[in-house]
């Protein structure tokens, strides 16, 4: 019997997060799985809707604040594992998760995930800002009387690898990319990740740290070349320029919102892959491979 908090629920991978924790025993049978939900956040009819469905299935809304200590305390009281989703920008990544997991310490909470959930964002650039958010954040909950896992799965394979965005220009049968073609990532769709996530945050025998899953390691040219064997037709790699071209278009971007996108595709295509994966943790969580996902999506 188990008491889990998320944060970040109304956002695709934390609604999902939510959906797979309510199918665990620990939160089935006895538990108690709550929702935090800042005021005005249901206004979005698609946010609104997904939350709803989550309670129908028998998870509770919290309101409450990342910035607001009191509503976070209230939260945080009689719960055993905190999960964070949450996405944004330095106030929520790092202030609000901080003030989420001080919170949690405060209230005895025993397990806290923070909101990592990407490559190697202790391998990345130091520079891009999406992950040294993350870090500075991870930096000081490491540090509280928490057991902290950092789940990191790679990039999300379905997001990545689709007939309708991402890498793939499906109209055009190119895989675009900067550099060579040859650099290799990990990725995991964000239903594994969520799958994953969920069973990690109840598992008592997972230690604390930093646990890597991954369903595939691939390059642009593998998979493109997968595409081209699962749907008959060529697809080529499009590169849009060396790996210095797109440092260079990074320090020329003065747009902040396309300097991050920018900055994704450095991190994916220079931070190293993980050395070791725990992928046996979980025998009966199939991961959907790259071959799987090409085929569900472009067959």
């Amino acid at each position: 019997m188990v008491n889990v908090l998320v944060a970040g629920a109304t956002g695709m991978l934390g609604s999902c997060i939510a959906h797979h924790l309510l199918d665990e025993p620990g939160v089935a049978q006895g538990g108690k799985l709550g929702l935090l939900v800042r005021d005005g956040s249901l206004d979005d009819p698609a946010k609104k809707a997904g939350i709803e469905d989550l309670v129908a299935q028998g998870a509770v809304v919290v309101p409450g604040d990342l910035q607001d200590d009191g509503a976070l305390a209230e939260a945080t009281s009689g719960v055993d594992v905190v999960v964070s989703a949450v996405q944004g920008g330095d106030s929520v990544v790092t202030d609000g998760q901080v003030r989420l997991a001080r919170a949690a310490e405060r209230s005895r909470v025993r397990r806290f995930i923070p909101s990592d959930f990407a490559i190697d964002i202790f391998a990345a650039d130091p520079g891009a800002p999406m992950f040294a958010a993350r870090r500075r954040a991870d930096e000081i909950i490491d540090t509280l009387d928490l057991e902290v896992l950092h789940v990191l799965t790679g990039g999300f394979l379905d997001k990545m690898v689709s007939p309708t965005g991402g890498i793939v220009d499906h109209g055009n049968q190119t895989v675009t990319c900067w550099g060579a073609g040859s650099e290799p990532s990990n990725m995991t769709t964000v239903e594994d990740t969520a799958r994953l996530t969920a069973r990690l945050a109840l598992d008592d025998t997972a230690p604390a740290g930093v646990r890597t899953f991954a369903a595939t390691e691939a390059t642009p040219v593998q998979i493109a070349e997968e595409i081209s064997r699962a749907t008959g037709r060529t697809y080529t790699v499009k590169s849009r320029g060396t790996l210095d071209e797109l440092r260079e278009a990074i320090s020329n971007e003065h747009d902040p919102t396309a300097a991050i996108g920018l900055w994704y595709q450095l991190v994916v295509a220079t931070t190293p892959t993980f050395t070791a994966l725990e992928n046996g943790r979980y025998p009966d969580i199939r991961l959907t491979t790259l071959q799987e996902q090409v085929r569900q999506s472009f067959q």
